[in-house]
């Protein structure tokens, strides 16, 4: 089985190697390597949607599988990375904070809209036991990022408000293309 490290570890060797293909100098390399990519995450949608269909039309045996997905953090990272989660953004992102937030804040909000998490976040309780701002909003990109590595950005509104909305993953412009609900393109 593989380890969160391990996930966390490909995912940071796939922005690297992203990064260093954009910077490559022949145009017509570069836009050919993207080809490849965009082909094969086209290609691993189609079959997971297939496995989705198959699934769901196999009733509620078909329905504990796709549940058993959604709960798992690779293969639901993949689903959403895909645009194939059972779960919208929403329901995600909320699941996700609704656990402890560190010590002196509260998550007063979450919205959604066109796919960027908006989460307003407030002080609460004694400042001086507060967790620092960086880990809580440390704490909130994490916990967004592992429910729903789909969304394009996050935005910090509240105590923790940001000038601008933060990407959360680096393959966004080699993801297949986004489906509606239903899982129709």
């Amino acid at each position: 089985m593989t380890s969160a490290a391990d996930l966390a570890q490909s995912l940071e060797a796939i922005g690297s190697l992203l990064a260093r293909l954009e910077e490559a100098a022949d145009p017509p390399a570069r836009a050919c390597a993207q080809g490849v990519v965009r082909a094969v995450l086209d290609f691993h949608r189609a079959g997971l949607a297939r496995c989705m269909d198959i699934a769901q039309q196999a009733g509620p045996a078909g329905a504990a599988v796709v549940d058993a997905w959604a709960r798992d953090d690779l293969v639901s990272s993949v689903l959403a990375l895909h645009g194939l989660h059972p779960a919208p953004i929403e329901a995600r992102a909320r699941a996700a904070l609704d656990g402890a937030c560190p010590n002196g804040w509260r998550v007063a909000a979450i919205e959604v809209r066109r796919d960027v998490v908006r989460v307003t976040v407030m002080r609460s309780g004694d400042p001086r036991r507060a967790a620092d701002s960086a880990r809580m909003r440390s704490w909130v990109l994490d916990a967004i990022g592992r429910a729903a590595p789909d969304a394009d950005a996050v935005e910090l509104v509240g105590d923790l408000a940001s000038p601008e909305a933060t990407g959360l993953f680096p393959v966004e412009r080699l993801r297949s293309r986004r489906t509606a609900a239903g899982g129709a393109p």
